[in-house]
């Protein structure tokens, strides 16, 4: 728990990179299997930036498709756990309050060590003062054709925070030639609550022209009942929340050789409280039974994403070529019961009691990306790909803590306790080089007014190398090596403490 209010802005980024990939064939000389085999569809991703068959790509990938998502009942990154090996997710008490980690890769400082994508698109922040390392892109999934969890680190394709991995959400695109409609509803029942759940969906895709202009629609919701009670209000089943998301789609393909696909997607997270059971240090036991909570202040959090893309597709015939342009914004709030870290430390400041300290965070992002890629023909010994990315991102991001009686009445004279801000600007390319200069601003009771400057400045190189042999259509053997990057930044300024902290590297062998 901490008491640090922060206020970032992230900048600018530009990324170079080139990317090559040597596959080499054996000749099939295997007989045709016999019609009593079964075989199985052909699973399509785009790890390498390229669609081609899972089986073929030369790296650790674990996809869950649309019909998995759909019985499985996803409804948040921590159903996909049990699935999906090497994924750890800490669950902070409701969607998007959680960190990820691949391949025993978990953050260990601010930053996240697991980039998230939406299609084409890297979302959340890059910096150290944005909570990336404990909020995540939780989508509500309906109305998406994949989830897909590349094993890290992913430095060269994905750059900044794909350390451990990538976590991607793909989106269906309008169909062109056929119209559908779908919608549903359910029920559930949650242990230990007193109320059902239920969720509703509903999705529409209809071509305008056929074969030259479609366009979809989705929404979904669904609310999901509290099952922890609170013995100090006697507030029963205090940690509901309900999830909303809605996405629209136009596809326009004006000729077989070229598309331009323009999406929109929204996501809502409102949780009342986190589903958090109040346990003893020592015996590591419930204190007041399993589902019990004893927060004096609710702990909600509150969080909307917005995103915006326009992709272009361009067959040259000699490569693909690929412009994506993204605009996402991501507003969010949550608060925190640290009356049993600071409000015990009242009688320390000369009160005559302990009391309530209130920790409110409200955290704002704004972030631009640019990407062009150039990719070679699919072919049998030599693969190519390379691109330029811009990506710039603002985040303003406010803490305090409060200083209240018992009661909830506010301490003259101690509230607040702390407000701090630390607005920053960030560029960086891939080979990446990372420029950062903010100011720390503070005032409060507890920390005193101040206004410090601050920078920091690096360069960090990322590669991969993925060589391929087909010893049949059904069998490959690949190798690879590859490193990324966790961003490092500029630090708070405190007696002894160095001006920056360097970026975090890890370089993997499969």
């Amino acid at each position: 728990m901490t008491v640090i209010s922060k206020r970032t802005r992230l900048g600018q980024a530009i990324l170079i990179a080139l990317v090559a990939a040597a596959s080499a064939h054996a000749e099939d000389t295997a007989p045709p299997q016999g019609n009593n085999s079964t075989e199985l569809g052909t699973v399509l991703v785009t790890a390498e930036k390229r669609s081609e068959d899972v089986q073929k790509v030369p790296m650790s990938v674990s996809v869950v498709d649309e019909s998995q998502l759909e019985s499985l009942h996803v409804t948040q990154i921590s159903d996909l756990v049990g699935y999906i090996p090497g994924l750890t997710v800490t669950n902070n008490g409701s969607p998007g309050q959680a960190s990820l980690g691949l391949r025993g890769v978990a953050p260990l400082s601010a930053g996240a060590t697991v980039a998230t994508y939406i299609d084409e698109t890297p979302i959340g922040t890059s910096g150290n003062y944005g909570g990336g390392s404990t909020n995540i892109l939780d989508l509500l999934p309906y109305d998406f054709q994949s989830i897909e969890v590349l094993r890290g680190p992913q430095g060269t394709l994905y750059g900044a925070s794909a350390l451990g991995g990538v976590v991607r959400y793909v989106t269906k695109s309008p169909s062109l030639d056929t119209a559908s409609l779908r919608a549903g509803a359910d029920f559930f029942d949650q242990s230990g609550a007193s109320d059902l759940g239920f969720s509703t969906h509903a999705g529409i895709s209809t071509p305008i022209i056929a074969d030259k202009l479609a366009v979809s629609v989705s929404v979904a919701r669904q609310n999901s009942p509290g099952y922890t009670d609170n013995v100090r209000t006697g507030e029963k089943d205090q940690d509901s929340f309900w999830q909303g998301a809605a996405h629209a789609a136009v596809l326009w393909q004006p000729s077989d050789d070229l598309s331009v696909k323009f999406s929109a997607l929204q996501s809502k997270i409102d949780a009342d409280n986190a589903s958090v059971t109040a346990f003893d240090p020592v015996t590591v036991k419930p204190i007041y039974g399993d589902l019990k909570n004893d927060n004096y202040v609710p702990e909600p959090y509150r969080r909307t994403n917005s995103y915006y893309n326009a992709t272009v597709n361009w067959n040259l015939g000699w490569s693909d070529f690929v412009s994506t342009t993204s605009y996402a914004e991501t507003s969010q709030h949550n608060g925190l019961d640290g009356s049993l870290v600071y409000g015990i430390l009242f009688p320390l400041l000369g009160l005559k009691s302990v009391g309530v300290s209130n920790v409110t965070y409200d955290l704002s992002l704004y972030k631009t990306t640019q990407e062009f890629r150039l990719a070679s023909k699919p072919d049998d010994h030599l693969e190519w790909l390379v691109g330029m990315f811009y990506t710039r991102e603002t985040s303003e991001q406010a803490q305090a803590a409060s200083a209240q009686t018992l009661s909830l009445a506010p301490i003259p004279g101690l509230d607040p306790l702390a407000v701090i801000s630390l607005p920053s600007i960030a560029a960086g390319m891939r080979w990446a080089h990372n420029d950062q200069t903010f100011s720390q601003i503070t005032s409060g009771a507890l920390t005193g007014d101040t206004n410090v400057p601050g920078s920091s400045s690096e360069g960090v190189f990322t590669y991969s190398l993925s060589p391929r042999f087909h010893l049949s259509p059904d069998s490959m053997i690949y190798a690879r090596i590859a490193s990324g990057y966790q961003p490092g930044g500029p630090n708070l300024s405190l007696p002894g403490v160095p001006a920056q902290v360097d970026a975090s590297t890890l370089t993997s062998y499969e």
